[in-house]
């Protein structure tokens, strides 16, 4: 008999959480997505990018994080951070190359930033919610704490009457089909396989007796 499931609590992460939140980060994900990505191919310079994570949080309007909690034990079990483009084209500077990395290493760097923001951005046109990062602890996989982010993000997306977007790796495609997202469009970055993935905004209008019921 398998054990119960945690009990989750889902929360807008605060930047307290950060130093949690990017060590988990780092430990989801490969060290060839963590060097890519996050400009962290050790644990050393994971300090560098949480900095980089709070000068967002603070700079841009349109920055959500949002943590799943095991609410036993207070750990963060997984982690997605969410772009709200609520009235047009976003006005961030969308990716950026890793400042702390030099010579060859900020040529790639720089290469990749350019890449994906003008792939990202001659697809995802007009208002819509992204999902820019989202991950999950190994310690906590397969017990529905993805699942619960994205129901998150799935229902803001609808009450807003917006569109959403994701890239995604291989590996998290099927997650996200299930909250009824499709592929739009496939790119390789720096040899990493990555898709488009849509999800259409809401065509239908909420009905005001069920609104009423809820009041």
């Amino acid at each position: 008999m398998s054990p119960p499931k945690p009990n989750f609590v889902v929360t807008r992460a605060k930047a307290e959480d950060m130093e949690e939140i990017t060590d988990l980060i780092y430990d989801s994900f490969s060290r060839e997505e963590t060097a890519l990505f996050m400009g962290c191919p050790d644990r050393t310079t994971i300090p560098k990018y949480r900095q980089r994570v709070l000068n967002a949080m603070e700079s841009d309007k349109s920055d959500v994080w949002i943590q799943v909690k095991d609410a036993e034990t207070g750990k963060i079990a997984a982690c997605s951070n969410w772009k709200i483009f609520v009235n047009g084209k976003p006005d961030d500077k969308g990716d950026q190359a890793i400042d702390w990395y030099e010579g060859e290493e900020r040529e790639v760097s720089e290469k990749v930033a350019r890449f994906m923001n003008e792939n990202r951005w001659r697809v995802m046109t007009g208002p819509f919610v992204y999902l820019h990062i989202c991950c999950t602890s190994p310690e906590y996989r397969r017990m529905g704490a993805g699942s619960l982010m994205m129901q998150w993000g799935v229902d803001l997306a609808d009450s807003l009457f917006l569109p959403g977007w994701i890239e995604a790796s291989r590996d998290g495609t099927a997650l996200y089909k299930a909250f009824g997202f499709y592929v739009a469009a496939e790119v390789d970055v720096h040899g990493l396989p990555t898709a488009h993935m849509k999800r259409d905004a809401r065509s239908k209008g909420i009905d005001g007796t069920a609104l009423r019921k809820k009041a």
